[in-house]
């Protein structure tokens, strides 16, 4: 027999309730995304990375400035990375070098492995001024979804352990985005001068951010005035005197005055290609290879879900600033995915907002045990395929071995004066062989930024672009050696003699004479 009284309903904690607690948890996830990141990059350090010729560029550089402040290290091995870094033309300042070498010295040895510590600390050090930057836009539950997304992207983690300036003009161009923010928030003197110095050191560690900082600093300036005249403002002049000059002063004295940064403005923006499909399914393709494509659809939806105002204006800005920097980088953009870092940063603003608002939505009905149980689930399965995307994602590194290229090494002598015809343009291994030299430079009709017309590169004036008359010729690449005309191997058979052929490399000391 019932006793008449209604069923007492299930308590249910309210919608305010629920997300009070969510928000208890975000320092928590905070934390938790950043050893989560650190574990992952820890777990790469003996990995390869990307950009392999640029890896061991800065390898060698640092190695160097290492060996410079050793007075106990062989003559030899002394000269040997001094010569490398003297024939490594400098493209951005070698700020990342000069910090790693100083902890080999700190140390007490060189270890690949420091090095890319070194930029995967950078890396994550950007994480804090992308969380506070993202918590403004769209809320601190928004700033933890922003910060997983920085802290897991497989491109992000790839470039964090990889021997590249990427790592520190990354975290530079979020420090100089917060300090924007900041001055638009509350305009001072101070604040001014903090935004133009953090943004002149981003563009001074690599010119590639000065897109969007551009174009952060304009959306914000329009949306604080109304008025596109706000971009002539003695605030914004000031701004763009404060951010351009360090980087006009070192770039445009590589570009206008010493030259050796011109090759890299001619090669960068190719005006003709803009009209090229090769240009446009390029960029497309190799953007979503770099990000992802789902990640790229919802960073373009986080539009919608970011407030209206200065979030919008902000993100459109990036927007527009990443496109900038496409169309006048177009020849490397179309087809090199690390190109596409400065899209991390966008992306994750946009995204966070996005996450934070399904979440919103899904604590506005009461959740229950099962619920928090499936939406950890969800968290987890996604932190866990993508950091097996981050694992899957490593990139071989195809080139001699370590014991092959000290053999090579050792056959030359640990000479400074070495062609060779091998794979990630030597690089790899000049640094294991300890020898100096350059790779043995294309035909000019041949070579894919030749121009129209151009005669094919003659042996002597080949010769002469090495900047040094060769005292061996090292072939390793045998795939490129084997497809190169017969004026390379009648110079090589007329002028030297083979010292060693093995399946794995094949040397030639040069007459006397030729040398």
């Amino acid at each position: 027999m019932t006793s008449g009284r209604p069923d007492e309903p299930v308590q249910q904690a309210p919608p305010q309730a629920l997300r009070s607690q969510w928000r208890g948890l975000l320092p928590a996830a905070l934390v938790a995304l950043v050893l989560l990141g650190a574990g992952v990059r820890l777990d790469s350090l003996d990995g390869t990375g990307i950009v392999h010729d640029r890896q061991y560029r800065s390898a060698l550089v640092a190695r160097a400035y290492y060996y410079e402040s050793l007075p106990t290290i062989p003559e030899w091995r002394r000269l040997a990375a001094v010569t490398s870094r003297e024939r490594q033309e400098p493209l951005e300042p070698q700020i990342t070098e000069r910090v790693i070498a100083a902890l080999y010295g700190f140390v007490g040895s060189e270890d690949l492995r420091i090095a890319r510590t070194v930029c995967a600390v950078f890396w994550m050090v950007g994480a804090f001024p992308l969380f506070f930057l993202a918590r403004r836009l769209g809320g601190a539950d928004g700033a933890v979804f922003a910060t997983a997304f920085y802290v897991l992207s497989p491109l992000g983690v790839q470039l964090s352990v990889s021997i590249l300036p990427e790592s520190l003009m990354i975290a530079m161009l979020l420090f100089s985005l917060l300090a924007i923010v900041r001055y638009h928030d509350w305009p001072s003197g101070p604040r001014l001068l903090a935004a133009g110095v953090l943004s002149g050191a981003a563009i001074f560690v690599k010119p590639f951010v000065v897109f969007l900082i551009a174009g952060a600093w304009g959306a914000l300036a329009i949306h604080r005035e109304r008025h596109w005249k706000s971009l002539f403002t003695r605030q914004s002049i000031g701004f763009a005197a404060l951010s351009l000059l360090p980087g006009i002063l070192y770039y445009g004295y590589g570009i206008v005055v010493a030259d050796y940064l011109r090759w890299k403005v001619t090669t960068s923006f190719l005006p003709h290609f803009l009209l090229s499909r090769t240009f446009w399914t390029g960029w497309f393709r190799t953007a979503m290879d770099g990000v992802g494509a789902f990640p790229l659809m919802l960073g373009l939806a986080g539009l919608l879900f970011l407030k209206k105002g200065m979030p919008r204006y902000l993100l459109a800005g990036l927007w527009i600033g990443y496109l900038a920097f496409c169309l006048a980088f177009d020849y490397f953009v179309h087809f090199l995915p690390y190109y596409h870092a400065q899209l991390i940063v966008v992306l994750a603003l946009a995204i966070g907002p996005l996450l934070a608002a399904l979440v919103h939505h899904a604590l506005q009905r009461p959740v229950g045990i099962f619920g928090w149980t499936m939406l950890t689930a969800v968290l987890v399965l996604a932190v866990l395929a993508n950091v097996r995307e981050i694992r899957r994602e490593r990139v071989p590194l195809r080139f001699e071995g370590k014991t092959t290229a000290a053999e090579i090494g050792r056959l030359v002598g640990h000479s400074t004066r070495v062609a060779y015809v091998a794979y990630v343009y030597g690089l790899p291994m000049e640094y294991y062989g300890e020898f100096a030299g350059e790779y043995w430079p294309h035909r000019e009709d041949r070579w894919p930024l030749a121009r129209p017309g151009a005669e094919p590169r003659s042996i002597q004036l080949r010769k002469d672009m090495l900047g040094f008359e060769p005292e061996y010729f090292v072939v390793t690449n045998f795939r490129v050696f084997d497809a190169m005309d017969d004026d390379v191997r009648e110079y090589l058979d007329g002028e030297g003699a083979i010292v060693a052929r093995t399946p794995d490399y094949l040397i030639y000391r040069l007459a006397d004479d030729a040398r």
